[in-house]
C-alpha cells in the first residue's frame, strides 16, 4: 500500500526503481543488471509486455493505470472489498 505522498508520479517511479534494483543490492546480479534477474518482469498484471526498462515505460504505465481506474478495474486502498 502506498501513502498519498507516495502516489505522486515521481515518488512512485522512485519506489518502483528502488524495488526493481533489490536484486542488485542483494548481490544477485551486478550493478545495473536487474533486467537480467530471472524474476524481474511484469509489473502490471495483465500487461506482461510492459517492462520497466522500456524507454516509454512511464507514459505507458500511467495510461494503463488511468484506463484500469476508468474501467473500475483498479481499487484504491480506501475502497473495501466487494464480496457480492
Amino acid at each position: 500500500m502506498l501513502r498519498d505522498d507516495e502516489r505522486k508520479e515521481t515518488a512512485f517511479a522512485d519506489l518502483v526503481n528502488y524495488i526493481a534494483r533489490n536484486p542488485e543490492r542483494a548481490g544477485l546480479v551486478p550493478a545495473d543488471g536487474f533486467r537480467d534477474y530471472s524474476y524481474t518482469g511484469c509489473l502490471v498484471p495483465g500487461y506482461p509486455e510492459l517492462t520497466l526498462w522500456q524507454d516509454d515505460f512511464w507514459p505507458r504505465f500511467w495510461r494503463t493505470y488511468s484506463f484500469l481506474r476508468t474501467k473500475g478495474l483498479f481499487r484504491d486502498k480506501d475502497e473495501g472489498l466487494n464480496h457480492s
